[in-house]
């Protein structure tokens, strides 16, 4: 079978991402930290190649799940750390009312919630609101670095592109 280059393409970016967030024994890694912030690769990095990452990285989130540290590498609206889902998704019309959506967790926690959404706030806004505040007790930044997980990772944190191009070609045609 010919496999789909632009799918096998993606399935390898998806593990440079990775490499950023569990960059121990990468020179790359820890210097490309430095020059962006990883909850949503946004810095002093421009470029066609950085341009693409920051496309998939919607993706990457799909498959990662994150154990909350300082907040610093985690974006409070996009990635799993609270519940399931993405609060975007589970609180969709709070999030529609947000005024900054590309912030970390350490960012949303280190000022009043309400100041980062529009001043007038549907009813049904105000009752995700109170969902997520009552949410929100049970949060406790520290000082160690927030942990990304992934189904499509060994042991070593090392994503495989091979599963995560199976499982995207599962529903899939084949290749023309």
């Amino acid at each position: 079978m010919i496999k789909r280059l632009d799918t096998q393409n993606a399935s390898l970016l998806l593990k440079l991402i990775q490499r950023l967030h569990h960059s121990e024994g990468s020179a790359w890694a820890t210097w490309a930290k430095t020059q962006t912030q990883l909850h949503s690769l946004q810095g002093d990095l421009a470029g066609v190649h950085w341009d693409v990452l920051r496309e998939l990285l919607p993706a990457y989130r799909k498959i990662t799940r994150v154990d909350v540290g300082d907040g610093r590498s985690t974006a409070f609206w996009d990635d799993v750390w609270l519940g399931d889902c993405p609060l975007a998704e589970s609180l969709p019309v709070l999030h529609s009312h947000c005024v900054e959506q590309g912030a970390s967790i350490r960012e949303v926690l280190s000022r009043s919630l309400l100041s980062q959404l529009q001043r007038r706030l549907s009813r049904q806004a105000i009752e995700e609101l109170q969902k997520l505040e009552s949410m929100l007790q049970e949060v406790s930044l520290n000082n160690s670095s927030d942990k990304r997980s992934c189904f499509f990772a060994d042991n070593n944190q090392r994503l495989l592109s091979g599963m995560i191009y199976r499982a995207s070609m599962r529903n899939s045609s084949t290749c023309p």
